[in-house]
């Protein structure tokens, strides 16, 4: 049975349907205390905080599951509303299928001089390796969201799960580019607003680092862009150039079925020039 079918029957049988949230919740920080190391494979349903607010989730199903986690659709009901979020559970470093991670690992930053040198050496205990992944990745979701980038915003970080925005509705989630036809206008609009999306995450001194049309989302007519546990640091990270160009190459190569995307690798190595030279303005936050 197709997933999109799936997802719709656990809505349909949740008993309760999801609701626009009346107020906006504001990213967290950690994950309650009362509930460190909640496991949506074990205990489907929880309590933890968020913003403030003290949220009921119940797992629904999973979504996706990948190399390096599973994402699980959560029904979380708060003071504020019902509403869908997204669960991503991180697998074991041990057992996960996330191959050459030594070229995302290379020059990340935890502002510990000792910390930075065994990680980078392969060095720490896989849980403390496997959290300071998870923490990197809502880091630079919760970045990239702040300066309006399309990327689901995230909400709640724990050692080993980070709770976001569930893209989609009661009937589904939003399908990846990959499994979509577009037409010849959406497909050069599409193009431009990823490239100018990359541009912006460079700008924020992020490199997606594995980005293809299966890690974009189609959404309500716009994509929005998922999966950042491998994202590097173009300042510290000696592979970022060949990084950024080999996500240029691939966005590239989907979108030239559509007779667009043939400029990708000289746009990117442009704004990569405009990014050495400090040309490229640092994007100012919104609200939250």
């Amino acid at each position: 049975m197709p997933k999109s079918i799936r997802v719709r029957r656990w809505f349909s049988t949740s008993g309760e349907e999801a609701t626009e949230l009346r107020e906006k919740w504001i990213p967290g920080i950690e994950a309650n205390e009362e509930e460190p190391g909640w496991d949506p494979e074990r205990n489907p349903s929880a309590i933890v905080e968020i913003a403030r607010e003290r949220v009921q989730l119940d797992v629904l199903g999973p979504l996706k599951s990948g190399k390096e986690a599973t994402v699980y659709v959560c029904r979380a009901s708060g003071t504020t509303g019902v509403r869908l979020v997204a669960a991503k559970l991180f697998r074991d470093l041990t057992t996960r299928g996330f191959r050459n991670d030594a070229v995302y690992r290379a020059g990340r930053n935890f502002g510990r001089e000792r910390l930075n040198r065994a990680y980078n050496k392969g060095l720490l205990d896989p849980g403390l390796r496997l959290s300071l992944w998870v923490g990197a990745e809502f880091e630079a979701l919760h970045r990239l969201h702040r300066v309006g980038a399309d990327v689901p915003r995230p909400l709640l970080v724990s050692s080993r799960w980070m709770l976001m925005d569930f893209v989609g509705n009661d009937q589904g989630p939003a399908p990846m580019l990959a499994r979509v036809k577009l037409t010849a206008e959406e497909a050069a609009a599409t193009f431009e607003r990823i490239m100018r999306n990359m541009r912006l995450f460079l700008s924020c001194d992020i490199i997606h680092g594995d980005l293809s049309a299966f890690n974009v989302l189609w959404w309500q007519g716009a994509p929005r862009i998922i999966d950042f546990p491998q994202a590097v640091d173009p300042r510290t990270n000696p592979n970022s150039f060949d990084l950024l160009t080999r996500d240029a190459r691939i966005i590239g190569t989907y979108f030239s079925r559509y007779g667009v995307g043939s400029d990708s690798v000289l746009r990117v190595m442009s704004d990569w020039e405009d990014y050495l030279r400090g040309r490229l303005a640092k994007p100012t936050p919104r609200e939250s």
